[in-house]
């Protein structure tokens, strides 16, 4: 059998780093969302509880990953999949991100547009506006890739 790097030390500490971002990311979405999302809803708490269970989520995954579980690959390939989608159409707004976000936009005007966001940030629902954007979180996929690789190379161990 060939030894070409059949989870080495690298591979393991690279699944420990990305377990590290995706609790540190999760625990920091969850304080947030409690600290200046929920007392500052007025109408609309399904979607703060929503975005509060999207953070916890991030939090499991990353613990179960750590802890080299299979389901903790299958959440965090979720929870990073979630995060890659940005979208305003018609007042309908959508995204999410945990800890760094690179987002690549498109908006109404045809213009790109790059936003690098530090801490996180979420939102699920209406607002008043006739905008349209679309764009994709870079981060997560760079993850998503990251972690399809190491995925199959843990597969090869077992």
């Amino acid at each position: 059998m060939e030894t070409n790097k059949l989870f080495t030390w690298e591979n393991k500490m690279m699944v420990k780093l990305l377990a590290l971002i995706e609790v540190v990311g999760g625990l920091n979405g969850v304080i947030s969302s409690l600290l200046y999302l929920l007392p500052n809803a007025s109408e609309n708490k399904l979607s703060i509880i929503i975005i509060l269970n999207l953070y916890i989520l991030v939090c499991i995954a990353g613990i179960l990953l750590y802890k080299k579980r299979l389901l903790g690959y299958k959440l965090s390939f979720i929870v990073n999949a979630l995060q890659v989608i940005y979208f305003l159409f018609n007042g309908i707004l959508y995204y999410f991100a945990s800890l760094v976000s690179f987002y690549l936009m498109i908006n109404y005007e045809a213009s790109l547009v790059f936003e690098l966001e530090f801490g996180g940030k979420a939102s699920i629902g209406y607002i008043d506006s006739n905008a349209t954007e679309v764009g994709l979180n870079i981060i997560p996929i760079i993850i998503i890739l990251i972690l399809f690789a190491l995925y199959n190379e843990r597969k090869k161990v077992i």
